[in-house]
């Protein structure tokens, strides 16, 4: 312990402890670039396993002195008795460590082995080339995280001072790290020709003691590897490894642990989520990750056989293929997003370089699905970790947005008669049902992100609630009792029992009522920003509701005024602003569809109505722990100014919901504001028991 070491004597030895290989050594996090960060367990066999790797196969001993770049990686080094330096970058942001401050630490310490993420790796190189400096004592520069262009490796091998320095490219993943490995000569030599013929990355021959395979890919889980269906050299699948680098389990994630893992007698084959294969040489090859792929009518695209060809181009510094949804389809539409290597580059170049690359398109047999080259503003979304990955999913997001495949997906609207009226909802994706329900004012559109997220997973259905949205508005009371009739027509006719419903605000109210009065049909709830009559409480809207609040013909009397009001863009801009908490995002595209929707005829006066009948939600302000047997979640942001957070515990303290989440400085469209962590949130609570 750190107290045994602050208060041991002089010439005392520290204490040690005796371990065995399963004994847990720590829990490291994955990078989060594929879904929500996971806890991986790993044991004292793991890290021996991988120091072994490192003084076994590289080479490493106690005399050398380790420059790490990244804190996380020491661990191995200091545990071959290595000299580890620590340079004084922030590992949140490696992509921005000074290259010129690492040099420097490079003359004064003089290390001989060095780990660098691969943006730091990259800006190194280029600073020592542009400043014509060299790399001086580095015996050897490991690295992980991305695949190394070929130029770059050439560039170092001249840079370094030392006669047979090299780079060393390793290959895994948290859960498995060192599967394999490739040092710059090995790449150059046996591998160069045929990556640039485009047959995929080369990732060097496994490690000692570590067993590489590819299976076919399939989104079941395997139980046992007698069940796995295992691929002959040469055949693209998902790369499997088994061996001590192999981790068990993640922590309190079964669910995650079962899909990971394959177990055989003996041995346990962790599943990398990689596309790739083993040649006949033994050598494994890298074509992207499964989750990235895109399946076409044309047939199924992999990143990195795509990419390679664009990122040939000198105006190109990375490109990303991603896959848009098609409408009615579980196809995509491939798009090839370009991350410019001159971000200042005008709108002429910037043409002429998409003519360039729709050239290029047309030149190989495997790109005549792609039709759309989408030229990236700034820099990639990349991997908090390394800062190299590129976020394919979220570049997903943005090709969808830019193509107005978003538009064309949300205006897919379906009706659904309810009473005597109409009602629509937005359907995507198979699976396990989840029902969108939305606040009062707003449309299905706040869930935009989720919608994107979970449609690849479940069946998701949002709804337009009666009176906002594409849905009738007619002029009727808008109660609770009424709103929960709709859930319950909605339930019913789409066949959606057992559901999981999330709601927002009055969505979140109408929810609730409906769990109280049909907990057999739903399987849970997940209630952001619970409406009732004391929610509001101190919130922007509570002098309107009691302003308003039974009174039926002042009400009528203003809803004229109010939607004449709506009009204005000013107004409407004031309104979503007081919807969000501390930091608004910049959505204009939303900000105007929310101008669209609050302007057109009826539904501001289905909001003031819904005012005029607020003594409704009363009812849920009595509701007492209400459903032992019905998974409650509920998630409020602390910076909520139309349902105060304050209002939120009081209600939880009557509820008592199974897990409250407050997210500090959230407001009232979290969805929105923070969709990434609410995706990732709601992914947790989807996997967990219901």
């Amino acid at each position: 312990t750190l107290k045994s070491f602050l208060h041991k004597k002089q010439g005392e030895s520290a204490v040690h402890i005796p371990t065995k290989a399963d004994d847990e050594i720590a829990i490291i996090f994955t990078s989060g670039s594929t879904g929500a960060p996971k806890g991986v367990i790993y044991t004292h066999g793991n890290g021996a396993s991988v120091s072994q790797f490192l003084k076994g196969s590289l080479g490493l001993g106690p005399d050398d002195k380790c420059l790490v770049c990244h804190p996380i990686f020491a661990i191995y080094f200091a545990g071959l008795g290595n000299t580890v330096v620590i340079p004084d970058i922030d590992p949140r942001f490696p992509a921005k460590a000074d290259p010129k401050s690492i040099l420097e630490i490079i003359h004064d310490q003089k290390p001989t082995i060095s780990f660098m993420p691969p943006p730091v790796l990259n800006n190194l190189f280029r600073y020592a080339m542009d400043h014509k400096e060299k790399i001086p004592y580095l015996k050897r520069i490991l690295t992980t995280g991305s695949p190394l262009a070929l130029d770059l490796i050439r560039g170092l091998q001249k840079a370094f001072t030392s006669p047979h320095a090299d780079i060393c490219s390793m290959y895994g993943a948290t859960e498995a790290l060192s599967v394999s490995y490739a040092d710059g000569n090995d790449i150059l030599s046996n591998a160069a020709g045929k990556m640039l013929e485009r047959t995929g990355t080369y990732l060097g021959r496994p490690a000692s003691g570590a067993n590489v395979r590819t299976i076919r890919i399939t989104d079941q889980c395997i139980k046992n590897w007698r069940d796995a269906p295992v691929l002959s050299p040469g055949e693209i699948g998902e790369i499997c490894v088994s061996g001590p680098i192999v981790t068990p389990k993640y922590k309190n994630r079964p669910d995650c642990t079962r899909r990971a893992k394959i177990h055989e007698s003996g041995r346990r084959w962790h599943r990398m989520g990689d596309v790739g294969c083993v040649d006949e040489d033994g050598s494994l090859w890298y074509y992207g990750r499964i989750a990235d792929r895109v399946q076409t009518k044309h047939g199924v695209l992999y990143p990195h056989l795509v990419e390679s060809i664009f990122d040939k181009h000198p105006r190109v510094f990375r490109s990303a293929l991603v896959g848009v949804p098609c409408v009615d389809s579980d196809l995509k539409r491939p798009v090839i997003v370009i991350e410019l290597a001159d971000k200042e580059l005008n709108r002429k170049k910037r043409m002429e370089l998409c003519r360039d690359l729709k050239a290029l398109v047309h030149s190989h047999p495997d790109t005549h699905a792609i039709r759309d080259i989408l030229i990236y503003n700034g820099d990639f979304p990349v991997d908090v970790r390394h800062n190299a990955k590129i976020r394919h999913d979220l570049l997903t997001d943005y090709a969808e947005r830019e193509l107005k495949e978003k538009k064309v997906a949300s205006n897919s609207m379906n009706p659904i008669p309810f009473q005597d009226h109409i009602i629509y909802y937005y359907e995507k994706g198979s699976g396990e049902p989840l029902l969108f329900l939305h606040n009062a004012g707003n449309d299905h559109r706040i869930w935009d992100y989720q919608l994107r997220h979970f449609s690849r997973s479940y069946r998701v259905i949002a709804l337009d609630s009666l009176g906002y949205g594409q849905s009738d508005s007619p002029k009727i009371d808008y109660t609770l009792p009424v709103y929960t009739e709709m859930v319950a027509a909605v339930v019913e006719k789409l066949s959606l029992s057992p559901v999981t419903i999330i709601g927002n605000c009055t969505g979140s109210s109408m929810a609730l009522n409906y769990g109280l009065k049909h907990s057999e049909k739903v399987k849970r709830l997940i209630l952001f920003n619970v409406a009732t009559r004391k929610t509001i409480l101190g919130g922007n809207i509570e002098r309107n509701c009691r302003m308003l609040a039974g009174r039926p013909r002042l009400t009528r009397l203003l809803a004229p005024f109010v939607e004449a009001l709506m009009s204005l863009r000013p107004v409407t801009k004031l309104i979503l602003r007081g919807q969000y908490g501390e930091n608004p995002p910049e959505d204009q595209e939303f900000a105007e569809h929310i101008h669209r929707i609050y302007r057109r005829r009826g539904k501001m006066s289905s909001f003031l109505n819904l005012l005029c009948c607020w003594e409704s939600l009363h009812s849920l302000d009595r509701v007492q722990s209400p459903m032992e047997s019905l998974p409650v979640h509920v998630i409020w942001g602390e910076s909520n100014k139309v349902l105060p957070a304050e209002r939120g515990r009081e209600l939880c303290q009557s509820i008592r919901p199974s897990t409250a989440d407050f997210i500090v400085g959230g407001g009232h469209l979290l969805m929105r504001e923070k969709s990434e962590l609410i995706n990732a949130r709601l992914d947790e609570l989807l996997n967990s028991p219901s």
